[in-house]
């Protein structure tokens, strides 16, 4: 089952609102499905226009109350990420943003849980070193849909 930014797209071209059921995100064949509470994604922002077509896609898979935790490379190393926020404000998402968790966790010395997990998984997996070596941090994005009353 895969997924392509370009298929959920919430308007076509010409401007005219695209087909698809409502509160469903398409897969690469075609079909829709329904949203998720949760989305979990990393390093989905590499070029540019990223910054939008994840957004959409965030906006198309995620639940009205539901949360997505998006992690990647620091804007300075990615074109993409400082638009990110934008694009997904402009859908009507609320975005938290923590940029250099690996320096900020390291340099307070405080263990807040879910960073402190995050910042051990990373550690765990080479990240921490990585990071050294290639000069850059990761960006962590908290993003909620809110409920809307219809």
């Amino acid at each position: 089952l895969g997924l392509d930014w370009f298929d959920q797209q919430s308007s076509s071209d010409d401007g005219e609102v695209a087909e698809r059921e409502e509160n469903t995100w398409v897969d690469m064949e075609g079909k829709s499905h329904g949203q998720f509470r949760l989305v979990l994604g990393a390093d989905l922002i590499v070029c540019s226009n990223d910054a939008d077509l994840v957004a959409t896609t965030v906006d198309s898979s995620l639940m009205e109350g539901g949360i997505a935790v998006i992690l990647g490379a620091s804007a300075d190393v990615r074109f993409g990420v400082s638009d990110f926020p934008d694009a997904c404000r402009s859908l009507g998402l609320t975005v938290r943003v923590d940029e250099n968790i690996l320096e900020a966790y390291e340099g307070t010395g405080e263990e807040d849980g879910s960073q402190k997990q995050l910042v051990d998984g990373l550690e765990l997996g080479g990240y921490n070193q990585r990071a050294c070596t290639y000069g850059h941090d990761f960006t962590m994005f908290t993003i909620n849909k809110p409920i809307t009353s219809s």
